[in-house]
């Protein structure tokens, strides 16, 4: 229920860069960090989707940034 795509005409569905960094959040907590999506929904509920948002910016970021050593 958090995402809500526009539709375009054909039936084409239009997602925003807001619903891309959920669903990069939501990927990268599930498969990244092990949680379960039990606990995923207990982040969204305690702090928000702008929480997972966060962590998808986060994880984009940290693949995006040169590896400097």
């Amino acid at each position: 229920s958090q995402i809500k795509p526009l539709k375009r005409g054909g039936g084409r569905r239009y997602y925003r860069p807001d619903d891309l960094e959920f669903l990069r959040g939501l990927k990268h907590l599930l498969h990244a960090e092990r949680y379960t999506i039990k606990g995923v929904q207990k982040i969204i509920k305690d702090q928000g989707v702008k929480a997972v948002q966060r962590v998808g910016r986060e994880s984009l970021a940290s693949r995006l940034a040169p590896d400097v050593t």
